[in-house]
């Protein structure tokens, strides 16, 4: 996957040295100025192209504005940069340099100067939140802290593969009269309904089928389904999904359903169904280690009250333990082995 460094040159290249650093470490392509090679165009047009072709662009502010552009001269090339992005819909992540712990402007030029205050505002107001630095060190661990967390969410805004319910039904969701309108009240599918979250409520099954004829609702029963589904994230798969080798890296952390509508036409069916049984092994080996590590946890807990029960015992050797005391005990933990200690009378359980 590409990522877009976006900054001035002369004044961060410390900095991008950094970003581009980290991005590697995060198995991510960075891609920059430092990256283009000679052509007959204009430098901005190059620059909204290579933005165009990435598919996240990490936004570096400084002290400077940069260069501005001779045909908007409000605009600097990094500015220009942002609003594509923000036009194509590409995830920015935003990291400004301090100097005393706050943004500092040090262009003398008072059009720089505009500029440089004109763009730190337009990025805030995008509903973009800033990460700051004060370092290349600190904007290594600030950029690293963001991609994890990004990751962690399925990379949305950077997906190929995967979409969220809301996005994949969007073209359905205008004004203009339509052949399929998901608008209307659904009736009469309360059975298939059930069916679906019965499917879904069942820890054996890993892949439900919805069949039908063309036409006759599947994807509105689909539609509306979903909506009820609270327990877990829902990622549809996209119409014209382009599957790539790092498609796992769009799927959240956490409980999942992934639907595939009309998944006849996907040429990557196969592709798909590996990824939820390796998605699924990985799940049951997390739950495995969970498992295994509270059990660990009770054993020590039974440890350590034994060695409770015996203290106690020894400091007051007419304090009388009951069996009865330790099978409670051993209810509440949930614990299933044998019951070779006893608690004492003080209410230390073993």
């Amino acid at each position: 996957m590409r990522i877009f460094v976006s900054s001035t040159f002369k004044d961060l290249r410390p900095e991008r040295e950094s970003a581009q650093e980290a991005l590697r470490r995060s198995e991510l392509v960075p891609w920059g100025m430092e990256l283009f090679v000679s052509e007959p165009s204009k430098p901005l047009d190059v620059c909204l192209e290579q933005v165009q072709l990435s598919d996240a662009v990490i936004l570096i502010i400084g002290f400077m504005a940069g260069s501005l552009i001779p045909e908007s001269p409000e605009l600097t090339y990094t500015r220009a940069e942002f609003e594509l992005a923000q036009r194509l819909g590409r995830p920015v992540f935003a990291f400004f340099k301090t100097e005393g712990g706050v943004p500092v402007n040090k262009e003398t030029d008072a059009d720089k100067k505009k500029a440089l205050d004109d763009f730190k505002n337009a990025v805030t107001s995008a509903g973009i939140t800033p990460a700051y630095f004060d370092s290349p060190d600190r904007l290594t661990t600030e950029l690293l802290l963001a991609v994890t967390n990004w990751n962690a969410q399925g990379r949305p805004g950077a997906r190929r593969v995967f979409t969220t319910p809301k996005e994949f039904f969007a073209p359905f969701e205008s004004g203009a009269p339509r052949l399929f309108d998901f608008k209307q009240t659904l009736r009469g599918r309360e059975e298939q309904l059930q069916g679906l979250s019965a499917f879904l409520a069942d820890p054996t099954e890993i892949v439900g089928v919805l069949t039908g004829r063309g036409g006759i609702g599947k994807s509105k029963l689909l539609h509306d389904w979903v909506q009820t589904v609270g327990n877990r994230k829902v990622l549809y798969v996209m119409e014209d999904a382009d599957w790539h080798t790092a498609a796992a890296k769009e799927i959240p952390v956490g409980d999942l359903l992934i639907v595939a509508d009309d998944a006849h036409r996907f040429d990557f069916l196969d592709r798909l169904l590996l990824l939820v049984r390796k998605l699924r092994a990985a799940a049951e080996r997390e739950t495995g280690v969970r498992r295994a590590a509270q059990w660990e946890r009770i054993h020590r807990r039974e440890l350590v009250n034994t060695l409770r029960c015996q203290s106690d015992q020894a400091l007051s050797p007419t304090a009388e333990c009951r069996e009865s005391e330790c099978q409670r005990s051993r209810a509440r933990s949930s614990w299933s082995g044998p019951c070779t200690t006893r608690s004492c009378a003080r209410g230390r359980f073993c």
